[in-house]
């Protein structure tokens, strides 16, 4: 079924796959950390997309979810807020891709964000120092990290990315890098 879903997507002319490793940290009612396609299934979507040279990002907060995208191929892990050493070396070591969109992470604390919500204010406080600490790790294993950013809803989303660099050099990364 994964397989069909890419190839309805490739028929598209679809740049980029991008499927889900975890839940979302955006809604309240999931869990970021929760796996949702495990290694088999992940590498079912990166090969079938891979018919087309085309690469595969994965959403993925946890742990157990982004490390099965990493050994399953995926050129990039978007968000990465629990990102192990083990996860971290092996995308060292793969070439592949960290794009923390943290930014993401800060909206869901602000009060008014796109995600006004008591609940998910305080999962992105939990979640910001973590995510912080990932970019750190991920800087020090010598993981290609990128400037990208996620959804945009409300008015500050224009200044995603400019907050995404912002946040990356206060995290340990030169401007330049």
């Amino acid at each position: 079924a994964l397989r069909r879903v890419v190839r309805a997507n490739l028929s598209t002319g679809v740049d980029w796959i991008k499927t889900l490793a975890t839940e979302r940290a955006g809604t309240p009612d999931t869990d970021p950390r929760k796996q949702v396609y495990n290694e088999a299934e992940l590498r079912a979507i990166v090969e079938e997309a891979g018919v087309k040279n085309i690469p595969v990002m994965a959403h993925a907060h946890g742990a157990d979810g982004a490390l099965a995208a990493v050994k399953a191929g995926v050129r990039s892990i978007e968000h990465g807020t629990y990102l192990t050493d083990e996860a971290l070396q092996l995308m060292a070591k793969q070439g592949t891709y960290f794009d923390p969109t943290a930014d993401i992470v800060n909206d869901l604390a602000e009060a008014g964000g796109d995600y006004d919500n008591p609940g998910l204010k305080r999962r992105g406080e939990m979640m910001q120092p973590i995510l912080v600490a990932a970019i750190q790790r991920a800087l020090k294993l010598g993981v290609k990290i990128v400037a990208g950013s996620d959804t945009g809803y409300g008015p500050t989303s224009i200044a995603r990315v400019s907050r995404e660099v912002g946040m990356l050099v206060s995290a340990g990364l030169t401007p330049l890098q």
